[in-house]
């Protein structure tokens, strides 16, 4: 028999409830839904950078993309592959070329006769950034920039060697370069001062005749074969410039800000032997001379200090002299002294080939002390008005040539005895006892090594004290 308790619960809900009845006629229809034109409501990720591929997903709103559905990002972006993922949905792969325009720009579908747009939906930004330019952006400088990498995904490759202090630190994998059109840039040569993971510095050399165009900025990052390329469109555009034309003597010049570079000149004619020395009271300063030769190429640096000097060459020409503080020192005034002229003859090797320099008073401009061995022989002519003056023997000029004198009344006989008093010589003989020739020996000092070589000799006649 049935328990009354197991029956309870269906009685009670039929008590309660009552039996279903037949079913109610339709009601009125609803109004219509939310509905619009076909359009794109989002584009993800919504920034790529130059020099890349990417993966993005363009979302659609009341569209129905077929198969045929081609998305377009405009020039410099080219679409590798799109797929439609759903009616409202696709997934296309692009590559972002390195001279694509940087900033934001449209997005468009377009599926048969109908295209939908969204316009600057979509940002292009340069994957380097070049910024903080220390120096003068000019022709005929030295000038320090850093260099961001703006992709936090695509780090720089900081693989090194050497050990910064016997042998120099060098960023293997790491190559930038500026380009112009598509093609290296001649004129402006950067190298790598410091790297990180996402920073560079670099020391950029700027020839004399460097373009003036905006240039491209690219960096190489990784190992063969796994090469990544980042760039930058129009990361530098290079000042054009005169230089100032120095004058034989002294020039004033000013180093206003840090590491400022200043582009002089000199013409000098044929086989005239060009010193240029730069000076300055200011302690810390550290000016110096980037002597460069007519081409005005770092390519062909002739000499870089605080002297520098060009050797005689047959034919008239022209050197540009680069001032450059390399500590970033700055505020002070400096000056440059300058000699551009034809040089007597070194004197000779031995006292039978002496250099002949005539009547007094005699002048020597440049010579120089080929090494620790070399001899320097010069004749004076002493005449009978001269008999019972001095002679007044001076070297002067390179601060690092220690010079020591001697004079001869012949090539055997001493009239006046090896004299070092340090460095260049200022000597005075006993009087001269009669007229005719006399000679004069310039070599380096028998106390120190040979350190320096270039030296002016004066040698006159004076009354005796």
């Amino acid at each position: 028999m049935r328990s009354s308790v197991a029956v309870l619960p269906v009685l009670v809900a039929t008590v309660l409830f009552g039996c279903k009845g037949p079913e109610g006629a339709q009601g009125p229809q609803g109004p219509a839904g939310p509905g619009g034109d076909p359009s794109l409501s989002a584009i993800v990720p919504s920034a790529v950078y130059t020099d890349r591929v990417a993966r993005v997903t363009i979302s659609g709103f009341a569209t129905e993309w077929s198969a045929s559905a081609t998305p377009d990002f405009g020039d410099g972006i080219d679409v590798l592959t799109a797929t439609v993922a759903s009616p409202t949905a696709i997934v296309a792969t692009v590559h972002i070329g390195a001279d694509a325009e940087t900033g934001p720009r449209d997005v468009s579908v377009t599926d048969g006769d109908v295209t939908v747009s969204y316009a600057g939906a979509f940002d292009v930004e340069p994957a380097l950034e070049e910024y903080q330019e220390t120096g003068t952006v000019a022709q005929g400088s030295v000038l320090l920039s850093d260099v961001a990498m703006n992709d936090a995904t695509t780090p720089f490759d900081t693989t090194t060697t050497g050990d910064g202090l016997f042998t120099p630190i060098t960023y293997v994998n790491l190559h930038p370069k500026y380009t112009l059109d598509g093609t290296d840039a001649t004129g402006i040569t950067p190298s790598i001062n410091g790297a990180s993971s996402f920073g560079l510095q670099l020391l950029n050399l700027i020839d004399v005749d460097a373009p003036t165009e905006a240039l491209d900025l690219s960096v190489d990052s990784g190992p063969e074969g796994r090469i990544l390329t980042s760039s930058q469109p129009s990361a530098i555009q290079i000042g054009a410039r005169t230089p100032t034309v120095l004058e034989n003597g002294s020039n004033d010049g000013h180093m206003e800000d840090p590491f400022a570079s200043y582009l002089y000149s000199i013409d000098v004619p044929a086989n005239a032997r060009l010193r240029a020395t730069i000076s300055t009271d200011e302690y810390y300063a550290v000016p110096g001379i980037i002597l460069l030769p007519a081409t005005g190429h770092f390519a062909d640096i002739l000499d870089y200090n605080s002297t520098v000097t060009g050797d005689p060459i047959d034919q008239d020409t022209s050197y540009y002299l680069i001032v450059w503080d390399n500590y970033g020192y700055a505020g002070y005034d400096y000056t440059i002294d300058v000699t551009a002229s034809v040089p007597v003859p070194d004197g000779n090797d031995s006292c039978n080939q002496a250099t002949d320099l005539g009547s007094l008073p005699a002048h020597v401009d440049t010579a120089g002390i080929a090494d620790q061995a070399d001899q320097d022989w010069y004749t004076v002519d002493v005449s009978a008005g001269d008999v019972g003056k001095v002679l007044h023997v001076v070297t002067s000029g390179d601060p690092n040539t220690d010079t020591q004198v001697s004079v001869y009344s012949d090539c055997s006989t001493v009239f006046f005895a090896a004299y070092d008093s340090g460095y260049q010589e200022d000597i005075v003989t006993g009087p001269l006892p009669a007229e005719g020739t006399y000679y004069v020996l310039i070599e380096n000092s028998t106390y120190f090594p040979w350190n320096g070589e270039q030296y002016t000799l004066d040698v006159t006649a004076e009354a005796a004290q």
